[in-house]
């Protein structure tokens, strides 16, 4: 019925471990992404998350209406860019893209 103290502090452990840990940057660009930039989204019913940064490249991930939208590029480039750029600067992200299908 109830796990032990150790069961618990075991399970937290590896569920924690298991989530990756973001940098101050990718929180804040997480927090402008889900905020303002999804806002914008939402007219369509789409939504958007950080996936990871690498480097000066943001990696998105598209739900909801976005996913299968045939104008997913431009979305990227005109808004998400765009946005992302106005907010945190040309100097320290110079592109935004999908992930890569596996």
């Amino acid at each position: 019925m109830f796990e032990s103290a150790e069961n618990q502090s075991k399970s937290t452990s590896l569920s924690t471990s298991a989530m990756p840990v973001m940098t101050g940057f990718e929180q804040a660009v997480n927090s402008f992404l889900r905020g303002p930039v999804s806002k914008i989204l939402a007219v369509h019913a789409g939504s958007i998350s950080l996936v990871r940064v690498e480097g000066k490249t943001v990696i998105v991930a598209f739900a909801g209406g976005c996913v299968g939208c045939p104008n997913t590029h431009l979305t990227l480039s005109e808004i998400v860019l765009h946005h992302l750029r106005e907010r945190f600067g040309e100097e320290t992200i110079d592109n935004v893209r999908l992930p890569d299908k596996s």
